[in-house]
């Protein structure tokens, strides 16, 4: 089972605070079945360490071998970030060398980037395709799930926090998670995990998912 958004490299944003941290939420990881992880650390202007990024990376990529993970690297860019970028720089965020990046917006906002949509455009001439990460989590999206089928028509894909499923992240978050589970828009699920009791978390939401789709 491949996780495609984690936050398991160790010190370089709000996920795993060392690397024995790292080394359970891999433990983890392979006892609820994950077998690749896409390390998706945040790309965000205020403290992105891209160097810093690179050598744990590197430094966990071997450990996780010995576990028998296969881990990759990729960014979960956040919007205000993305805007800073020249299109030069656009593959250089995607995730684990493909051409699709891992895109968030602001947790804490009512309302979405103005003309956003303009920018995905951009992206997608250049050839990005575009991943929203997390949409249940956002308090626009809360407020009008229509804003999801925008997004689906605009060739964007959307990656659920299967976590969200069973508990709630933030306001209106699991009732959000369902509602868009049940509409069947979803095209990957992920653990968003932080913490090694994430991973167990989203052992169960899988189980949860499996249950549903019998």
């Amino acid at each position: 089972m491949v996780d495609m958004h984690s936050h398991i490299l160790f010190g370089v944003d709000d996920g795993a605070r060392d690397l024995s941290e790292s080394r359970r939420m891999l433990a983890a990881a392979r006892s609820v079945g994950v077998d690749k992880i896409i390390a998706t650390p945040h790309a965000r202007s205020d403290s992105f360490n891209r160097q810093l990024v690179n050598e744990r990376y590197f430094e966990l990529k071997e450990i996780a071998e010995e576990k028998g993970i296969v881990l990759r690297l990729g960014f979960e860019v956040h919007w205000n970030f993305l805007l800073s970028l020249a299109e030069s720089e656009y593959l250089d965020f995607c995730l684990a060398n493909t051409r699709q990046m891992l895109l968030e917006f602001s947790l804490s906002v009512n309302e979405l980037p103005q003309n956003h949509d303009q920018m995905i455009y951009r992206l997608q001439r250049a050839g990005i395709k575009i991943i929203i990460a997390h949409p249940e989590r956002y308090r626009f999206v809360q407020k009008d799930c229509s804003i999801v089928e925008r997004w689906l028509d605009m060739g964007c894909r959307l990656q659920l926090d299967a976590i969200c499923l069973l508990k709630a992240r933030g306001p209106k978050c699991k009732t959000t998670a369902r509602k868009l589970f049940n509409a069947e828009i979803y095209h990957y699920a992920a653990s968003d995990a932080h913490c090694a009791e994430d991973y167990e978390a989203f052992g169960r939401a899988c189980e949860w998912i499996s249950k549903q789709e019998k």
